[in-house]
């Protein structure tokens, strides 16, 4: 998430800038400095929010992963996976 937030900013400056540019702000993109001014700012938020979630995730799966050992590597990481969205939700969106 660390890795992406920035590119999600960058990603709605270039959809705002389009827009602009429909209202008539002709600047080319590149000549712009706040493209990628504060990139990071208001990563805190988020961070705060989703970073619970991904803790109950990945504990939700080692602990199932770990209980059905026996039926392999891949089954037992394809249905941990799909148990450990369920706490994951739950956690994320408790509405």
């Amino acid at each position: 998430q660390i890795l992406l937030y920035p590119v999600d900013t960058v990603k709605v400056r270039l959809q705002g800038w389009e827009a602009g540019r429909e209202a008539g702000d002709v600047r080319p993109l590149w000549k712009r400095s706040e493209l990628f001014k504060d990139l990071y700012k208001g990563f805190l938020v988020p961070f705060a929010f989703n970073a619970p979630s991904g803790g109950v995730f990945f504990a939700a799966k080692d602990g199932v992963k770990s209980s059905l050992s026996y039926l392999g590597n891949v089954p037992s990481t394809l249905i941990a996976i799909f148990v450990a969205q369920i706490p994951y939700w739950i956690v994320r969106q408790p509405s």
